[in-house]
């Protein structure tokens, strides 16, 4: 393989694994997302009192 050909597959691996990065990062955001609705949903509502 020549240098070039190395290079293009060493650029085609890193931007392979900066796209899963990127898209872990957005699962845990979706996934803390959702874990915070959950605690929302569990908490009871304090009843709204009318003045």
């Amino acid at each position: 393989m020549s240098d070039e050909e190395t290079e293009q597959v060493e650029e085609q691996y890193e931007e392979e694994e900066e796209a899963q990065e990127e898209e872990e990062v957005q699962e845990d955001a979706v996934a803390e997302e959702e874990r915070e609705e959950d605690e929302e949903e569990e908490k009871p509502r304090p009843k709204l009192t009318a003045p």
